[in-house]
């Protein structure tokens, strides 16, 4: 999976015409690569564009414009028919498992409803193979006929991921898929998807603004600020050092889980701009403590530095 200058601008509309005025630009410009069998960690505040460059990927979302490699084909230009072919092999874990399952229907239809929809197995066979997915998930026979709202938020992320799984999909974004749960659940759903990663060699982009869950699962890490991606690096390298200043800031404000250890986080000044309104130059500039004249005049590009890629002047 590579992503290329890839942006995405939701226009805000006025007037009797209601013609587009401006536009928040929620992805503005990002380039990502992801390997077979890699889990790509996602992070940033709430806001920076996430969730919609998750989506855009998957084309959820229509991107305004770049391209989306996926086994060599750039899936932004492929036609409807081309695209449902293309669906099998990708699939998305939403953050609330309560919304994303359909209240009306039990688990088995739940489960079922891709198989049905890409006539992946037999009318005959469709209840086995429902039960070997939730077998794999740690559910059993007796789920099969209940409904989302009988089960815990555990149970029901379960159900979410059985269902991502009907397919045999290589890859799978994870949308911020245990910030819902309790830390006991989250760990026993973290630990499920390691083992299906290892299992089924899937590659996942896990998106989070949980630090220590992204510590556990990622083999690199993506750093994203409005709508940019300013620092991408190994796991182990960014917790150890980090080149941007954001990312210092946010890797400063990982709890310690030891009470007698002190670390004092670093307080980011102002507010994060409007993607309405972005600043000029680099858009973390008007928040950086080492932010110089050029800064605010010149943008950036994501750049090779010693073991990763950063979007700072100074990184050196």
């Amino acid at each position: 999976m590579s992503v290329k200058d890839l942006r995405k601008y939701f226009p805000i509309s006025k007037g009797f015409l209601r013609k587009p005025q401006r536009f928040v630009r929620a992805v503005d410009g990002v380039n990502l690569s992801m390997d077979e069998g890699e889990t790509l960690g996602l992070v940033g505040e709430s806001g920076c564009g996430k969730s919609t460059l998750g989506k855009c990927i998957l084309r959820l979302i229509e991107p305004t414009s770049g391209e989306v490699i996926f086994s060599g084909s750039d899936i932004t230009r492929l036609d409807t028919k081309k695209l449902r072919k293309l669906r099998s092999k990708m699939q998305i874990v939403f953050q609330d498992p309560f919304s994303s399952l359909d209240p009306r229907m039990n688990v088995k239809n739940i489960v079922a409803e891709p198989l049905r929809i890409h006539k992946a197995v037999k009318s005959s066979e469709l209840e086995k193979r429902v039960l070997g997915l939730l077998s794999v998930v740690g559910l059993t026979e007796d789920h099969l006929y209940r409904f989302a709202h009988e089960f815990s938020g555990g149970q029901r992320q379960r159900i979410a991921i059985a269902r991502a799984l009907a397919l045999n999909p290589k890859f799978i974004v994870l949308d911020e898929p245990t910030s819902s749960l309790d830390v006991s659940v989250q760990a026993q759903v973290l630990n499920l998807l390691k083992n299906l990663q290892r299992n089924l060699k899937l590659t996942y982009l896990f998106i989070s603004h949980d630090l220590n869950v992204i510590k556990f699962m990622s083999d690199r890490v993506a750093v994203m600020y409005l709508g940019k991606i300013v620092e991408v690096a190994p796991q182990r390298g960014i917790l150890r050092e980090q080149k941007h200043p954001y990312t210092r800031a946010l890797i400063s404000a990982i709890p310690m889980p030891n009470p007698h250890m002190v670390k004092a986080p670093i307080l980011l000044k102002g507010e994060p701009p409007s993607p309405v309104n972005i600043p000029s130059g680099c858009r973390f500039h008007p928040r950086c403590e080492f932010a110089q004249p050029m800064c605010s005049m010149t943008e950036p590009e994501l750049r090779v530095v010693q073991d990763r890629f950063v979007a700072c002047h100074f990184a050196e």
